[in-house]
């Protein structure tokens, strides 16, 4: 499977006072934080590669994921830096990490879909550059 960048780096406002002092993907749910659940389907689709797109409070995201051997993965992690960058510029940020050719998902997006399908279809498609 590709490489997987998760964008994990806004301020998630709409959560209101669950965010002010946690990123969106520590959030708990049902006794998680998200992030695990995420890594969980992700992981069992086959992805073992992640780059977390990561600002707001990155240090507690790093903190929690590390490297990733939790998940038997990979995780790196693509930090914007003072300024956020948005979908766009944090995605070119972590160019030198995904390589020519990867995926992309939201740092809040649970689709129990089959990834690896997707992948292929994808790569079968004639869509690459």
């Amino acid at each position: 499977m590709l490489p997987l960048a998760i964008l994990a780096g806004g301020y998630s406002t709409r959560l209101g006072s669950l965010t002010k002092d946690l990123p969106k993907c520590l959030v708990e749910i049902n006794g998680r934080p998200f992030v695990e659940w995420q890594l969980d389907l992700l992981v069992e689709s086959g992805y073992s590669d992640f780059i977390f797109c990561i600002s707001y409070k990155s240090e507690m995201i790093q903190e929690y994921l590390a490297d990733g051997s939790r998940w038997g993965s990979r995780i790196r992690y693509s930090i914007d830096g003072e300024t956020q960058l948005g979908t766009g510029g944090a995605i070119q940020k972590a160019l030198p990490l995904l390589g020519d050719a990867f995926g992309v998902i939201y740092g809040d997006s649970y689709l129990p879909i089959d990834y690896s399908n997707v992948e292929s279809e994808f790569l079968n498609s004639n869509s690459l550059p």
